[in-house]
């Protein structure tokens, strides 16, 4: 969003952060995955299993615990992506 003030800029081109982004969201994302997926590999399926629902778990409570905000403090989406 070019109306923000920004008292300071890391990278000067947006491409550049697109690449910085894409980079660094593939490799977390691999580790992530070789991580989950490694145990399965090795016989340990439970391992596995705590790996998924572990992340999975906290999505949930931090949705929950955003949504009990925005009705706690009647805060206004007014974001321009549409929810759907």
């Amino acid at each position: 969003n070019k109306k923000i003030n920004r008292p300071f800029e890391i990278f000067k081109s947006r491409t550049s952060v697109i690449i910085a982004t894409v980079l660094t969201s593939v490799t977390v994302g691999f580790a992530n995955i070789f991580t989950i997926i490694e145990p399965a590999f090795s016989k340990d399926i439970a391992s596995t299993l705590w790996m998924i629902a572990g992340p999975l778990f906290f999505t949930v409570v931090a949705l929950l615990m955003f949504r009990r905000y925005e009705k706690s403090k009647n805060v206004v989406n007014d974001s321009p992506v549409k929810e759907t």
